[in-house]
């Protein structure tokens, strides 16, 4: 082993690079941890050739631990200025000793042991790295020209010689060896720790780049070979992976064409957009050091990312090696689930209360602090032409998904945001509290509605003519808790076989199913109802799907579900049992149907008994309920209604009546814009299409409900009265 001989020694040379290291985290600038012996568990890399001591001597500051010069490339004892280091240029095998760990058994490396103080997002850099590409073994010359070296993104030594070269034309100038010139296999080694790490940078920003007016360093950095926004970069133009998308390049998915916004000729979102000066902009989704992106892609085929991958597929397939219509390709408005980030330009002045969920910034800023969240406080510079002028905002063509970054803190180890149980207040001071459901507490900040079915309740209105509030849309949280609808006079308490709700809280709450409340069982699932049932599926986390593709049986329910419903693992049960893809199409008279055929002919019951009162549905067009069958005007006079049923104002001056008829339509909207309602709580969206079958029919509570349906007989009727059944 060769002698170290001390901070002390290495600075009367190397006085710029200290300096630059005195300023990095190697250095510990925060004194935090203070002080380790060299031998000690934490001193051996917090501390490891005791410099601790060396740094007032050395630097005219307090006693701290720091991973000095020779932590990382060894002895210096024969160096003196003239001759070799151990590790002149340190690999990962020197970063590893401290960042990651040695398997006893093995003798492999590890993940390193949480312990206090050491960052989650740590603990994994080396096991990730050495499972990238960026560890792949080194490419030197270029396929295209034996002149060019690709060395510059395919290894160590080119990217960082090349750093200053950002476009195609610099790096192919073979001119004086102006480019990216080929530097020969022997004389260069993969990209490393080190490549992209600089704890010697002298600009602080302690990456190969340094931040920009407009770009962090961290952009720039994985900018420099991903070429995200610098088309002049493009390098790997014309190269396409087995799905059709560009291959090594970011730009066919992470650019939002700002031409093609809401109020534009035309209105979709093409990619994401990056938050370019962002520190974190790269790792807001994505773990830089593993460039594993399992996890992105099935984001972009759910409908949180709008299903944008499947349009970009689309495209090319229909036009294989057609980089453009790639690009091109988007989720248009109306188009499949695109329109929750398309139907509205989201960052807009009269848009800011909506941006709380079809914003990743403000899902973000809200989740952060529930309490406190103020819509103008939103900042949407990211977004090209976005501008707040004193308060005054200029909106941008382009428009944010719910990108990872909205609901996680960090994508590298997937914390969440954490807002806690939250508590909401709806129109007419309507209000509800939801139970602490763990990571579900994200899924139910805006998965519960923007009005409740007490909002009609609480409502002054001394006539009765007013616009429909609306219950909005998805609102799986207020089904799922029995909190959302509009409930008549009767009993919606949960029944002791409910137990939808009571899933994801380990075996603290029981569900009633004996074999989810087995402890070995139901203490795997410690997210909460929306988390556990929705992030469970074999085809990937992130589709947010309760389905679950097996390659024989179809669609299956997910794994979770199968724990209980033992029966629907097989058999395309997402379809054959649950009636997934159901429509209106598929009814047969006298058939019930799958559940979501039945829950759908309840529905469709409901809005024929509002159409036969004058009240016409058409779910396609704002504010979903007309005067007639041509739905150009809304309708508003829900106590001309509730006189013709014999309870309006005339006879009951408290508003009962009119309240409601408009409550039946609020029913019917909330439930059939929440497509799972039968499987979040099928008791009560049957109980609140059932009371308002009952109302809307004569005007009473009188169990009525089954007889109206019935006298329809239509294509869906069967299915109806399978859902509706006696009152559940």
């Amino acid at each position: 082993m060769v002698e170290t001989l001390g901070i002390t020694n290495c600075i009367q040379c190397h006085t710029s690079v200290s300096d630059a290291w005195l300023d990095g985290r190697h250095a510990n600038a925060n004194n935090s941890p203070s002080y380790h012996t060299p031998d000690s568990t934490c001193g051996v890399c917090h501390n490891k050739n005791d410099d601790a001591d060396n740094m007032p001597a050395a630097f005219g500051i307090s006693r701290r631990d720091v991973v000095s010069c020779e932590s990382c490339h060894g002895g210096g004892g024969a160096h003196r200025g003239i001759g070799l280091l151990p590790y002149p240029k340190p690999g990962v095998d020197q970063c590893a000793q401290c960042h990651a760990e040695v398997d006893e058994v093995t003798g492999e490396l590890k993940a390193l042991r949480s312990r206090s103080g050491h960052t989650p997002a740590g603990l994994n850099v080396v096991i990730d790295y050495l499972s990238s590409g960026h560890a792949d073994a080194p490419r030197d010359r270029s396929t295209r020209s034996d002149a060019i070296g690709c060395n510059r993104c395919h290894s160590d030594e080119g990217a960082k010689l090349y750093s200053n070269l950002n476009t195609i034309t610099a790096i192919e100038n073979t001119s004086n060896n102006r480019g990216a010139m080929p530097l020969g296999l022997e004389n260069i080694t993969s990209i490393g720790c080190a490549t992209c790490h600089d704890p010697h940078d002298v600009s602080g920003t302690k990456l190969l780049l340094a931040a920009t007016a407009d770009a962090s360093a961290q952009y720039n950095t994985c900018n420099h070979c991903h070429a995200g926004d610098n088309v002049d970069l493009n390098y790997h133009a014309g190269h396409f992976d087995d799905d059709g998308l560009l291959d090594r390049q970011i730009n066919d998915t992470h650019y939002d064409d700002p031409a093609t916004g809401y109020g534009l000729a035309e209105n979709s979102i093409e990619g994401y957009v990056i938050r370019k000066d962002a520190e974190t902009s790269c790792s807001d989704c994505h773990n830089v050091h593993s460039g594993d992106n399992t996890i992105n892609y099935q984001w972009a085929k759910s409908r949180h990312g709008g299903n944008l991958l499947q349009a970009k597929m689309a495209a090319a397939a229909a036009t294989p090696d057609d980089e453009d219509a790639v690009v091109a390709a988007g989720r248009e408005d109306g188009v499949g689930h695109g329109w929750s980030w398309t139907h509205y330009d989201w960052d807009a002045q009269n848009r800011q209360s909506c941006a709380r969920c079809h914003t990743s910034t403000g899902v973000a800023n809200f989740l952060d602090d529930p309490n406190n969240y103020v819509a103008a406080n939103n900042d949407f510079s990211h977004l090209e032409g976005w501008e707040n002028n004193a308060g005054t905002i200029t909106s941008s063509g382009q428009n944010e998904m719910l990108y990872c970054w909205g609901c996680h803190t960090s994508a590298t180890t997937g914390e969440m945001r954490d807002p806690g149980a939250l508590d909401f207040t709806y129109t007419n001071n309507a209000t509800v509290s939801y139970p602490d459901s763990a990571a579900s507490n994200v899924c139910i900040a805006c998965h519960t509605g923007r009005e409740i079915g007490d909002s009609i309740k609480e409502d002054s209105s001394q006539t009765g003519v007013r616009s429909f509030l609306n219950s909005h849309y998805l609102t799986a949280g207020g089904i799922l808790f029995a909190t959302g609808g509009y409930e008549y006079n009767r009993d919606y308490t949960f029944a002791a076989n409910d137990r939808h709700q009571n899933i994801g809280y380990g075996s603290d709450v029981l569900t009633g199913d004996a074999n989810f409340d087995v402890a070995a069982v139901s203490d795997n699932y410690t997210s909460g109802p929306c988390v556990t049932c929705h992030f469970g599926s074999a085809d990937g986390s992130h589709t947010i799907s309760p389905f679950t593709t097996d390659p024989v049986e179809g669609e299956v329910l997910n794994a979770v579900c199968v724990t209980c419903h033992t029966a629907r693992g097989v058999g395309d049960s997402a379809n054959a049992w649950y009636g997934k893809d159901f429509t209106e199409a598929d009814f047969v008279a006298g058939v019930q149907g799958p559940h979501k055929a039945r829950m759908l002919g309840a529905q469709l019951a409901l809005q024929e008994v509002l159409e036969s009162k004058g009240i016409f549905t058409n779910f396609s067009k704002y504010p979903y309920f007309f005067t007639d069958a041509n739905y150009a005007t809304g309708f508003t006079d829900w106590n001309s209604v509730a006189e013709d049923l014999g309870v309006g104002l005339s006879t009951d001056t408290t508003g009962t009546g009119w309240k409601n008829v408009m409550g039946a339509a609020f029913n019917l909207n909330l439930i059939a814009h929440d497509p799972g309602a039968t499987a979040h709580n099928r008791r009560y969206a049957r109980r609140l299409i059932y009371d308002s079958i009952d109302f809307m029919d004569d005007g009473e509570m009188n169990d009525s409900t089954n007889k109206t349906v019935a006298d329809q007989n239509k294509a869906f009727t069967t299915s109806a009265l399978g859902y509706i059944g006696s009152r559940p």
